[in-house]
């Protein structure tokens, strides 16, 4: 974990909920999966920035996120703690709070096998 957050080490750092996928409710609607939910630290931006999203077409991001790991597409950051994060009422993808990672970046340092890695965020869809 040290190594990966090497390049973060003189920003500041925050703590967020890091949810790899939504699962389909009973009904139908989208629902975060609880159980896959854990905390991860990011230096947090909140930024209008234009990026290529995975279709090669540009967006703008709320939110930029600097991490220490790969993060999927389409799964989700909550600003917040894992405690706030479990105490939101259903449904959880509904909260301001949560974005959704719309695109990402990564960039190699000149250490061999360090990354810059960033997540551009949007609300959900």
């Amino acid at each position: 974990m040290a190594r990966k957050l090497k390049l973060l080490k003189k920003m500041r750092i925050e703590t967020v909920v890091y949810v790899p996928k939504a699962v389909i409710g009973e009904d139908g609607s989208m629902l975060l999966d609880d159980a896959a939910a854990r905390e991860v630290l990011v230096r947090w931006e909140d930024d209008i920035i234009e990026y290529l999203n995975p279709d090669g077409e540009t967006e703008q991001s709320r939110s930029l996120a600097y991490v220490g790991e790969d993060f999927e597409i389409s799964s989700y950051l909550f600003h917040g703690s894992l405690a706030e994060f479990v105490a939101l009422p259903s449904p959880k993808i509904s909260s301001d709070m949560m974005l959704e990672i719309r695109g990402k970046k990564k960039l190699p340092t000149i250490n061999y096998g360090d990354y810059l890695r960033m997540v551009y965020l949007g609300p959900f869809n």
